[in-house]
């Protein structure tokens, strides 16, 4: 049972994530585009720590959201 659980939670868990991510993003778009650029790049500092299995979904979330977070890709490769 265990070996089914776990790549259900693996595939699940970068989701789960980045609609947390959407919903801040919709908050903070209402108020200022700024405080977005700002936020997602420190989200994308975050995430860019945790584990490299991460790291495809925040590349493509990256280049979609924010033009000034694609520096900190190409210095952390």
């Amino acid at each position: 049972m265990m070996s089914l659980k776990l790549p259900f939670f693996v595939i699940k868990a970068p989701f789960r994530t980045f609609s947390v991510f959407f919903y801040f993003c919709k908050l903070i778009l209402k108020k200022n585009i700024l405080y977005f650029l700002f936020i997602n790049n420190i989200i994308i500092l975050f995430l860019l720590s945790c584990q490299g299995f991460f790291y495809k979904y925040i590349k493509t979330f990256t280049f979609i959201f924010s033009p000034l977070s694609k520096k900190y890709f190409f210095n952390f490769r």
